[in-house]
């Protein structure tokens, strides 16, 4: 575009200074005017007119569009063009050069006083000629407003031409040597032609200047056009793309929409003023092109509101589907929004319990129903996304097609999270379940065994014990469960749900281990009592087979001689006998012990007592046997048997001694018969009367064997009752040990130590005690018992027996040793309980005097009412660091509180409950009270600072606005700029208004110290500022009102003056002109003077009439100005000026003094003449 107006002014200008270089070259223009051609004058004049239009419109466009085009487009050639263009102006520039050297000339020539007053009239009288005969011929059709605009530069020279000869016709005439008829002539001619122009020009300007505003409003439209052009393609353009830019292009179209109404009526406007242009002139002015680009204007109009429309409807239609779009994506968002908090909300976070996990359960399970309901939704948005995605640009389509894959990713990650949270509550709920099933059966067993432990120790049946034991192993296998289902929980909610159920646990596998132990040992001690049952029937069973056939052997015959086999036997059995004996005394009372039925026990008494007769008889009858050979006096057989008897005894001797105390016992009754029959046997031998020869060697030989048999059945006797003797003591002590055991343990079993009642914990710490103290009598027993078996072990030879001793030696040790630390941990746990309780109500205490103390110091604060003073405001800053430290024992005794509720009855947990409520309540209390109070009183004292500091400022802001108002100089650099004048005193207003709220603070806050401050100097220092600053402010307010009023008036008085002022200019312009006009005398009588004469009279009474009203203005101004100086206000002086007055009437006084010398000249002239 700019190359294009270049090209076209640039070849029109070459043309134009070729046309004007050759029309210029032939004109001649001599030094004497008179003698200068008319046409070539008329060619020069018409040469100017061109040069004034060509650089109006054409050369100042051809000198900016080629900078402009240079700027947009670069090209190869530009050093060529601008040596072009260079070239075209040096061709402008003399030609203008050339045409202002020959208008200097005319001007020049003409009023040289070389020329003669001949040779200027006969110019003149040429020239309005050549003037008259040009503007007659001024006719035709003008169709442009380039040639509406050389119109106007022809009448402008024909205007200036008049207007030279006006001013050399009015030097010619002032000549005393010239014709006047001939001058008076002329200026009548030069006075008709120059109101003809003057009125053509005045027409011709007024149409042009009309004209041109419409053809700017065309430009201006079409420029308009052009952009709303722009933007309705670029909307267009954007139809298919984002919401933003359908909305923006949208809001575009309704602003181009109106717009168009706007420039719709703009162009109505244009029309109606084309329609309406003057046609007063000489020529006819026919602007169609005009009208053209008018009618092509409102083509376009229409086209762009079909455009607009059409826009409009399908970005609404699309805006549609977006909004549905969006309202759809942001309902979804809102579902996982809502999905996501609730989420939160209901999920566990750090502590738990099985009422509040079923309970999350539950909601999140409602919430993925309601969430499931909602799927829709995630549909919906793909059927609503199908138009868009069908009719969008592709990057738009994959964009929204990513949307929704991202909203439906989001919303299937929502679901699956909440329904993977579900799962694992609902897992957790299982499992919890689970844990309190077992849970409820470990308690059970728990509770069964420990009420019948009592009885359990009186069952005798095996198996019955055996099932316990298998029921508490089980129960001991579920405790490891119970420990995989908190892990497995913990694993499930997120979070470990405390450590309460994993010390619940080890409780129940404690006590599930005393159980356990309390059950092996009774099995063990039944199986005991089983085994010595068994060992009781076979040996009632071997010893009446026994009996019965010692019975039976007793009583066959016996032979008259040869009694030495029988007498054998009869030691055979002796033995025997005495064995069974023992094993009898052994057996039957163990079987009496336990409490066997009366049958049992009566059979062994029986077959005791009938083998205790038996061995009388046999007794009696070896006894009689022996005496029957002593009577026979057989030496020789009677040392056979003796020999014999001494052998077997020696060889019974010579067995080993048992180690068991059934065996050793069994060895002392044998032994003890043994011994009987040895000196049965000696006693025997020496009733024998006479040896015979070859006796004696035997007999010393068996007597010899005789006294070692005694002596080796005396050592053996005293170490089977050495081992015997300790044996009794060691099963005494370690039956004693046990009684004492089972004993503590029955009354350990009935201590509560569940759910404790505080009033009973002296009681129970008594029964605790006194169960500790009763093991340190145990401990001597101990040392006993192992003293004991370290002496039997010793003496024992066979290791099954010592290892037999250690285990049972072991087992009493630990046994002991266990329940020792069971009542020692009970004893400590009841001291601990004991602890926290003394602990709680020190503490209770504590908390309670210090919050008593607390209140009554705040009590007396409160009624003092120490509003400013530093020294309370200091105690109440220390009373809440004190109250910090309550805060922290309230704490701990919460912690307390925590731990005792586990031990002692719900109850007493519930008393210590409403206690701790009671001191967090009146801890709650002091603290509002404190923080009211130390509120309070940092407040007032923080009000007194702010109303002191805030005094001193709006003091000192007041004196400064006054300052402000006051100056004189505030508007200096900016008198002419009355609206940035009027916007400062409108803020100085605002700046007032603004001010009042914060003097009513400071009232409102000075008010409340007073109120609040007790009588003294303070109180008088506040009230006396209050009533300073209030008394400033209220004459600042009354300033301020009153200065605005005096504006007010002020600018109305300005305004009536401006209007008389213009008035007055008015009139002054109407007198200037009717003095300007020149003095026509259309002949030389006194009619003609008389006539020019009364005009001048009125035109002085005019003026006169109105040097009253001047006088008036000038006094009003003078009144106004001193107002203006004494208020420092501002007016714009631009229109009010009395200088201004004095010049205009300085002026009329010139005029009125040339009018009367011009008369008098005429008034010479005519005497001369006459």
């Amino acid at each position: 575009n700019h190359w294009n107006r270049y090209n076209a002014a640039a070849d029109k200008l070459h043309e134009w200074v070729c046309y004007a270089q050759k029309h210029l070259s032939s004109i001649t223009l001599p030094q004497n005017l008179a003698e200068t051609s008319v046409e070539d004058m008329r060619k020069f004049w018409e040469v100017k007119a061109q040069y004034e239009v060509m650089n109006k419109k054409v050369y100042e466009i051809s000198c900016n569009s080629l900078d402009n085009a240079l700027t947009t487009i670069s090209i190869a050639d530009e050093e060529l063009q601008r040596q072009l263009h260079n070239q075209l102006v040096d061709s402008w520039t003399t030609v203008a050069t050339r045409i202002i050297d020959m208008q200097n000339h005319v001007y020049n020539s003409i009023k040289t006083s070389s020329t003669t007053s001949t040779d200027k009239i006969t110019f003149i009288e040429n020239e309005l000629r050549d003037i008259n005969s040009t503007f007659k011929d001024l006719k035709g059709v003008l169709k442009s407003s380039e040639d509406l605009c050389l119109y106007l530069e022809k009448i402008q020279t024909l205007k200036t031409r008049v207007h030279l000869i006006d001013s050399e016709l009015g030097q010619i005439a002032l000549a005393t040597d010239f014709n006047v008829e001939k001058i008076t002539e002329l200026f009548e001619i030069s006075t008709n032609v120059s109101n003809q122009i003057n009125e053509e020009h005045e027409a011709a300007e007024n149409f042009y200047k009309r004209l041109e505003i419409i053809e700017n409003g065309i430009k201006a439209q079409e420029k308009h056009f052009i952009d709303i052009t722009k933007v309705l393609d670029e909307c267009s353009s954007r139809i298919n793309g984002k919401k933003p830019d359908v909305e923006k292009s949208l809001d575009d179209c309704k602003i181009c929409q109106s717009e168009l109404s706007d420039s719709w009526s703009e162009l109505m406007k244009l029309r109606q003023m084309l329609h309406t242009l003057p046609m007063n002139l000489k020529v006819t002015i026919s602007p169609q092109q005009t009208e053209r680009d008018l009618s092509i204007l409102q083509n376009i109009h229409s086209d762009l509101e079909r455009k607009c429309e059409s826009n409009m409807s399908q970005l609404r239609d699309r805006l549609v589907l977006w909004n549905k779009f969006h309202r759809q994506l942001e309902t979804i968002h809102n579902h996982i929004q809502e999905t996501e908090f609730m989420m939160d909300l209901i999920q566990l976070h750090e502590t738990a319990d099985y009422h509040r996990l079923l309970k999350a359960t539950e909601r999140l399970d409602a919430l993925l129903v309601e969430i499931e309901h909602k799927k829709h939704t995630i549909d919906d948005l793909q059927t609503i996304t199908k138009p868009l995605l069908e009719t969008s640009e592709p990057s738009v389509s994959i964009e929204i097609q990513e949307t929704v894959e991202q909203i439906t990713v989001l919303w299937q990650n929502t679901q699956e999270n909440l329904h993977d949270l579900c799962q694992r509550y609902e897992k957790a709920v299982k499992l919890w379940d689970h844990y309190n099933n077992i849970c409820e059966g470990v308690k059970d067993c728990i509770s069964q065994n420990c009420s019948t432990s009592c009885e359990l120790r009186e069952v005798d049946d095996l198996q019955m014990l055996r099932q316990c034991q298998e029921t508490v192993t089980e129960r001991k296998r579920d405790l490891n469960k119970l420990k995989q289902f908190i892990e497995d929980i913990n694993k499930q909610v997120g979070f470990n749900i405390g450590d309460t159920m994993l010390s619940e646990i080890d409780e129940f596998a404690r006590r599930m281990e005393d159980i356990s132990e309390d059950l092996t040992f009774q099995i063990n001690t039944t199986t005991c009592k089983h085994a010595e049952k068994a060992v009781a029937q076979t040996t009632y069973a071997s010893s009446n087979a026994m009996v019965k056939q010692i019975q039976q052997d007793l009583k066959l015959p016996l032979p008259d001689s040869q009694h030495g086999d029988i007498i054998m036997d009869l030691e055979t059995n002796l033995l025997n006998l005495s064995a069974t004996e023992a094993r009898l005394k052994n057996v039957a009372p163990q079987k009496h012990n336990t409490s066997d039925n009366d049958s049992i026990y009566t059979d062994f008494k029986n077959l005791h007592s009938l083998s205790f007769a038996l061995l009388q008889d046999t007794l009696h009858q070896h006894q009689h046997l022996l005496q029957q050979m002593v009577l026979q006096n057989d030496v020789h057989y009677m040392l056979k048997y003796w020999e014999i008897f001494l052998l077997h005894t020696a060889a019974f001797l010579d067995h080993k001694i048992p180690s068991d105390y059934s065996g050793l016992q069994q060895f002392r009754d044998q032994y003890s018969v043994l011994d009987y029959l040895i000196r049965q046997w000696k006693t025997s031998i020496l009733k024998i009367s006479q040896f015979r020869s070859g006796s004696e060697d035997l007999y010393e030989s068996l007597n010899q064997q005789h006294y070692n048999c005694i002596q080796k059945l005396n050592e053996n006797r005293e170490k089977i009752e050495e081992c015997l003797r300790l044996w009794r003591n060691f099963k005494s002590l370690r039956k004693t040990l046990q009684e004492a055991t089972a004993n503590i343990e029955a009354e350990k079993h009935n201590l509560q130590m569940e759910y404790i009642n505080i009033k009973e914990l002296p009681k129970l710490m008594t029964k605790v005690d006194s169960l500790q103290a009763r093991f340190s009598e145990l401990e001597g027993d101990l040392i006993k018992m192992n003293r004991v078996v370290d002496q039997l072990t010793s003496r024992l030879p066979e290791e099954e027996i010592n290892a037999e001793i250690r285990s049972e030696q072991s087992s009493t040790t630990l046994r002991i040793s266990k329940l020792a630390e069971n009542v020692n941990t009970w004893r400590i746990f009841l001291m601990g309980v004991s602890e926290l309780q003394s602990d709680f109500k020190t503490q209770c205490n504590h908390i309670k005097d210090n919050l008593l103390e607390l209140e009554q110091c705040l009590c007396n604060l409160q009624r003092d009412n120490p509003v400013t003073s530093q020294h309370h405001l200091n105690m109440l800053k220390n009373e809440k660091l004190r109250l910090v430290c309550v805060k922290e024992d309230l704490m701990r005794i919460n912690g307390v509180k925590e731990k005792l509720q586990y031990c002692i009855s719900p109850f007493d947990a519930k008393h210590i409950h409403k206690k701790v409520t009671s001191l967090w309540q009146l801890f709650e209390k002091q603290e509002n009270t404190i923080s009211m109070l130390l509120k309070q009183m940092e407040d007032r004292t923080h009000n007194r600072k702010l109303f002191l500091n805030h005094y001193n400022l709006l003091m000192e802001w007041i004196c400064q606005f006054e300052k402000r108002l006051n100056d004189s100089n505030k508007y200096e650099m900016c008198e002419e700029d009355a609206n940035f004048i009027k916007s400062i005193e409108d803020m100085l207003l605002q700046e007032v208004s603004c001010k009042e709220s914060e003097v009513v603070w400071f009232n409102a806050i000075g008010n409340d110290l007073m109120k609040a401050l007790p009588p003294g100097d303070i109180q008088m220092e506040i009230s006396s500022k209050l009533e300073i600053l209030n008394e400033a402010w209220s004459k600042l307010i009354r300033h301020c009102q009153d200065r605005r009023q005096k504006i007010s008036e002020v600018s109305s008085t300005a305004i009536l003056l401006e209007q008389r002022i213009n008035e007055i200019k008015i009139w002054m312009a109407e007198t200037e002109w009717e003095l300007k006009q020149p003095l026509i005398f259309e002949n030389i009588e006194k009619g003609c003077l008389d006539k020019l004469l009364d005009d001048y009279e009125k035109l002085q009474r005019s003026i006169e009439g109105n040097s009253g009203n001047i006088a008036e203005i000038l006094n009003l101004c003078e009144m106004l100005f001193t107002d203006v100086e004494s208020w420092n206000v501002h007016i714009d002086r631009k229109y009010i000026k009395p200088d201004c007055t004095k010049v205009w009437e300085i002026k009329m006084e010139a005029h009125l003094h040339r009018y009367k010398q011009t008369k008098a000249g005429f008034t010479d002239n005519l005497e001369h003449v006459g």
